[in-house]
């Protein structure tokens, strides 16, 4: 006795029947809509080397959320640009940023500026 399931005569009935398949498989199509999202939440996250973290704690800058949201705002644009490194001038303060992968890699302080040559970047962006 072959059973049809989904098209394709199978020579087995499922266990729970055709219902329990059809109710798992909206089940992994819902979970993996929910790891999409998760995931391109991860990817748009702003990431900071261990060299930038260091930097602002040195030089006592203070990021909001809003100058969070603003630097990655400033990425999008970057990205849509095809840069690959850029500075990011905000508050007086500099960031290097590696923008394929959403990460700033140094920071520099308005006082440094003054007294830096800035190489290996591709695009500059003013906010």
């Amino acid at each position: 006795m072959m059973v049809e399931f989904n098209g394709i005569s199978v020579p087995f009935i499922p266990i729970g029947g055709n219902q329990a398949i059809s109710k798992s498989n909206i089940e992994i199509s819902q979970g993996l809509s929910e790891f999409q999202k998760v995931f391109a939440d991860e990817i748009a996250k702003l990431n900071m080397s261990a060299n930038a973290e260091s930097s602002i704690k040195t030089n006592g800058i203070n990021l909001s959320d809003l100058d969070k949201i603003k630097l990655e705002s400033a990425i999008n644009r970057a990205e849509s640009k095809n840069a690959k490194e850029s500075m990011i001038m905000m508050k007086d303060n500099a960031f290097i940023v590696d923008v394929p992968n959403r990460t700033i890699i140094n920071t520099i302080s308005s006082e440094e500026l003054k007294s830096s040559v800035i190489t290996g970047i591709d695009s500059a962006i003013f906010l």
